[in-house]
């Protein structure tokens, strides 16, 4: 209701609408029913072997709604006793519906965390049901298949619930529903379903669905995957001289190298490198940069073909001497 008048953004001494006082008298006259709601303090039979939590959760365009029970066995069967439940109001920003399923599964997880964190009876087991095929659907995948905002939220709830104990429910068997969608007082004094969760959960197992495929709501938020060529155009051995000069000498005493290697001892050369040798070992760094720059100019003019009309080179009457260089 306050976000509701937020929403309107109404001065402070403004008349609400007529729809909000009606939902304000309703509230107003129904407070005084809080009292015929009795809860017992104690949740624990006398006789027991096992406790289980089961949690269900739903969401609506108004709030995200979690409820907990707890499940023990003993010898006369299951009982099954209501332990928590939490609201959340939904954001004013609109987010889609599945999107504001997973935060109320988010919700849960997070409760039921709570809950078996400061329970003296340990749990064996924590269950969990939602009405949302495509909240199953994204629990079903590594968090990494989708989006950002759901991956993080599908990695914190895996991290307490994993996808194993996670079942379809039917809304009508979802006690969360009065949660999300909210319920008057005078009706939840006698909401079984609220109180006492769905009668499947007096059975041995449970017999909650879970979707064979990927709802096309689901693949919205799956993980663009994007391809990157990276080329490389640059030699990275240029990146590793400082200078100019010290490029050229080191390529001249590798090509000098090269040579001694396919000649005798007493024919090698070990002088000082000559200016022949220094304008040849640029000429090949030349010859590399003008290939990595101009590929296609550089093949066609060495066949006598003329160059693409686009090219930037086509202005400067381009040629391949007898040295190979453009």
């Amino acid at each position: 209701m306050m976000q509701k008048l937020w929403f309107l953004k109404l001065d402070w001494d403004a008349t609400v609408p007529d729809s909000v006082k009606e939902e304000w008298s309703r509230y107003r006259d129904e407070l005084s029913i809080l009292e015929s709601i009795k809860i017992p303090r104690c949740i624990k039979p006398i006789h027991d072997t096992s406790y289980e939590l089961v949690g269900f959760s739903d969401a609506s365009e108004t709030a995200c709604g979690a409820v907990v029970y707890l499940r023990s066995k003993g010898n006369n069967g299951f009982q099954i006793s209501l332990v928590a439940g939490k609201t959340k109001v939904a954001p004013l920003q609109q987010k889609s519906l599945p999107r504001l399923e997973l935060n109320a599964a988010v919700l849960l997880a997070h409760l039921m965390k709570s809950i078996a964190d400061s329970f003296i009876l340990k749990p064996e087991k924590l269950w969990a049901f939602t009405d949302s095929t495509v909240v199953l659907a994204w629990l079903k995948e590594h968090p990494k298949h989708w989006d950002t905002y759901v991956a993080n939220r599908v990695s914190a709830i895996q991290e307490i619930i994993p996808y194993e104990n996670w079942f379809h429910v039917p809304g009508i068997e979802n006690p969360a529903d009065s949660a999300s969608r909210g319920i008057r007082t005078s009706e939840l004094v006698t909401h079984a379903l609220w109180w006492q969760g769905p009668k499947f959960l007096l059975e041995e197992k449970f017999n909650g669905g879970k979707p064979d495929s990927i709802p096309e709501e689901a693949l919205k938020e799956q993980r663009k995957r994007v391809i990157v060529n990276h080329v490389c155009l640059e030699d990275t051995i240029l990146h590793r001289f400082s200078s100019h000069s010290k490029l050229q000498r080191v390529t001249a005493y590798m090509r000098r190298f090269m040579a001694n290697c396919k000649v005798k001892k007493a024919k090698r050369n070990f002088s000082v490198l000559s200016a022949v040798e220094l304008q040849e070992a640029l000429f090949i760094w030349v010859k590399l940069v003008q290939q990595n720059e101009f590929p296609a100019e550089v093949t066609l003019l060495k066949i006598q073909k003329s160059i693409p009309v686009k090219s930037r080179l086509r202005s400067l009457n381009p040629f391949v001497d007898e040295a190979g260089l453009l």
